[in-house]
């Protein structure tokens, strides 16, 4: 068993475990070793690109109608059925090849391996044989870190304006006023061409401007409310 060392300062370290009986590969311990049985270190470089790779799912995927939505997998086809978009993230940021080659944790399964078993989808047996091992970032182990501070956004703005009238010389303010209003988002498009379950949208105006908003409520504000 290799010695549990220190992490390297600036690296995020995710553990599938409580008590790692052995230490990291960027701490010094052997690649297997560290693969099945240590924690994972991540630098800055790899979260940035996995933080970027993660907006451009929500872009792609977004709005989500809850929690779940965002989590799960969606029904249909293509990549967004396969996987969820914090799993596609890291799928597309390309965390996991190296050091599941570096342990010799395992091959790649063909979604050929897997047509003959009759699969309705058999897209979605195909993929790492080590995924799910210790070593292997999975959205579950992103979710165990941040799970508990997800929340469903409201999607209710409180917005204010203020406005100021002054004389010709620009030096005394000769009125003013504050308003606030509600603004709600809904889930329709800007042009009601494309459905609102549709994403990403065809319409250009749908996809420069997104979702419809609706003022709710209106009003002038009292100098003592503001």
């Amino acid at each position: 068993m290799t010695g549990l060392g220190a992490a390297p300062l600036r690296n995020a370290r995710i553990s599938r475990f409580r008590l790692p009986t052995s230490s990291s590969a960027a701490a010094g311990a052997e690649a297997e070793d560290a693969y099945w049985l240590g924690p994972r270190e991540y630098p800055e470089a790899e979260l940035r690109i996995l933080a970027r790779n993660i907006v451009k799912q929500v872009r792609a995927r977004g709005p989500f109608l809850s929690l779940a939505d965002f989590v799960n997998r969606q029904l249909g086809s293509g990549p967004a059925a396969q996987r969820g978009a914090l799993q596609q993230a890291i799928d597309d940021s390309n965390l996991n090849a190296a050091p599941a080659a570096d342990a010799n944790a395992g091959y790649d399964i063909t979604s050929s391996q897997v047509g003959g078993h009759n699969h309705a989808n058999p897209e979605a047996g195909e993929g790492p044989s080590y995924q799910g091992a210790p070593g292997f970032l999975s959205q579950e182990d992103l979710l165990g870190v941040l799970g508990n501070a997800a929340t469903a956004r409201s999607d209710t703005f409180t917005i204010r304006g203020y406005g100021e009238a002054r004389d010709p010389t620009g030096t005394k303010v000769l009125s003013r006023a504050t308003c606030e209003a509600v603004a709600q988002r809904f889930p329709e498009w800007i042009n009601p061409k494309d459905p609102a379950a549709t994403s990403p949208p065809s319409s250009q105006a749908n996809q420069s401007f997104g979702r419809r908003f609706s003022i709710i409520s209106f009003r002038w504000l009292a100098a003592d409310e503001i």
